[in-house]
């Protein structure tokens, strides 16, 4: 997808290393919300979205990792038109 965009070879890189990591802060949530097969509640809601950013101060520990890579964890969930989380970016202020 990213050759396809037009990114370098260091944004594609950088992509493909944030595309399997964006999901890590997923680890930090209990089982009882991770593997429960309804939609969480509005309770649970703020520690699901935190994912993000728990998975990008996990990623930020990992020897090697490109920078361009720790915002595609911590940004994966934000929306063009800024209602996304965990800042509301908006637009091409959304990294890679």
């Amino acid at each position: 997808m990213g050759v396809q965009l037009g990114l370098t070879p260091e944004h594609v890189s950088a992509l493909r290393q944030g595309a399997y990591l964006h999901d890590v802060g997923k680890s930090a949530l209990p089982d009882d919300q991770l593997l429960k097969p309804q939609p969480c509640t509005a309770g649970e809601r703020p520690s699901r979205r935190d994912h993000t950013v728990r998975g990008y101060v996990l990623a930020r520990q990992l020897p090697g990792l490109d920078p361009l890579a720790l915002e595609v964890v911590r940004s994966h969930h934000e929306r063009w038109d800024g209602a996304g989380y965990p800042d509301g970016m908006v637009g091409e202020r959304i990294p890679c």
